[in-house]
């Protein structure tokens, strides 16, 4: 089995660069996009192991990104991450 890929989909692009660097660290593969458009551009370019994605993003916003993923890539795992959660987005 080869190394896992990992995609990690942000706006805040500092924090999503020093996510790929610590995973880098561990010797993990990842990719930055800085935007839903972006990530969805790099996921049908080369679809990636895991997703990291962020809920909040101007534009295509994770939620659209995210049905995308699981009507076209379902084999992709994707991981959520947002610091504008609640009961209602959780439910979601």
């Amino acid at each position: 089995m080869g190394k896992i890929q990992v995609l990690l989909v942000d706006d805040e692009l500092e924090y999503a660069e020093t996510l790929s660097d610590r995973l880098a660290d561990d010797e993990i593969d990842s990719r930055v996009a800085s935007s839903g458009e972006e990530g969805l551009e790099a996921l049908e370019r080369d679809p990636p192991d895991v997703m990291v994605l962020d809920l909040r993003m101007p534009g295509m916003g994770g939620m659209d990104l995210l049905e995308r993923v699981r009507r076209d890539h379902p084999e992709v795992q994707v991981v959520v991450l947002t610091g504008h959660g609640g009961k209602e987005r959780e439910q979601e």
